[in-house]
């Protein structure tokens, strides 16, 4: 079979499980995830659990209520019901499943328990930048680096293309690096393979990036030169990325640090570029 490598709507998805859950069990999970949202990462790297099938993560987002309810019981069981109702020409093996909570506004300390905490932001998925055809790329080129696009040129340390990683995932809409063209959108393309920056760049993430943080390689043949492009989901208005213990946001067409007032607002769910 031919993989899309194409992941469900996160919303279409989510809704799937409830029901699922409501008519089959257990009731326990069903309870957990009311009220709750869902994002679908995927990495490029295989799962090695089916022929050619990529390694996928589920994040819910669970009212702070009821984290004391997300046991790693619930957690294993989880993440095989996912993966079970994951359509199979996605490519998508789910192998693993994460909770972390649902931003709400400032708890003012009234009410009862069940009260407590007001109606959640406006949390939103991770969503991810469409792949370019060759003439969007040839014309991104032309029109130069922005807020959703970065060039590397061949030869750039795996170090430096994490780091833009990293700010770009703090970023509204998260963005694509394209790893074979020069500052000046010059396309001299790449003689490494997808494999062969898929896996340094991954290690890299896995070792410097904190929370953990899916990404997409692509390859693609430009004006008969191969280039590769990193793509980086929109920020989740959940997660603060930090590399090596700081954060970094994208302003214009560079990283840098956050300042301690744009730190603060990332952490309150509100997003800066």
């Amino acid at each position: 079979m031919d993989f899309t490598y194409e992941k469900p709507d996160d919303d279409a998805f989510f809704s799937t499980l409830l029901l699922y859950l409501k008519l089959n069990g257990p009731k326990e999970l069903y309870s957990l995830l009311i009220g709750a949202r869902c994002g679908i990462s995927v990495s490029t790297s295989f799962s090695r659990k089916r022929w050619n099938a990529y390694w996928a993560e589920v994040r819910f987002y669970i009212p702070v209520e009821k984290l004391d309810l997300a046991k790693e019981g619930l957690r294993e069981k989880l993440a095989e019901i996912c993966d079970r109702i994951m359509p199979v020409e996605a490519g998508l093996d789910i192998m693993k499943v994460e909770f972390a909570p649902l931003i709400s506004p400032t708890f003012d300390g009234q009410g009862s328990a069940g009260k407590q905490l007001a109606q959640p932001v406006d949390v939103q998925p991770a969503t991810i930048l469409p792949i370019p055809s060759e003439d969007e790329i040839l014309d991104i080129c032309k029109k130069g680096e922005d807020q959703i696009h970065e060039f590397k040129a061949e030869g750039t340390e795996i170090q430096k293309l994490t780091k833009e990683i990293a700010a770009f995932a703090n970023t509204r809409r998260g963005g694509l690096i394209f790893y074979g063209v020069e500052d000046d959108g010059t396309i001299t393309g790449t003689d490494k393979r997808r494999q062969e920056v898929d896996q340094p760049l991954q290690n890299s993430i896995r070792n410097t990036i904190s929370p953990s943080l899916m990404i997409d390689i692509i390859e693609k043949d430009v004006s008969e030169h191969r280039i590769i492009l990193v793509r980086i989901p929109a920020w989740n208005r959940q997660d603060v990325f930090h590399y090596e213990g700081r954060v970094y946001l994208r302003h214009g067409t560079n990283g840098f640090v956050a300042k301690p007032e744009e730190s603060k607002k990332l952490h309150k769910g509100i997003p800066i570029t």
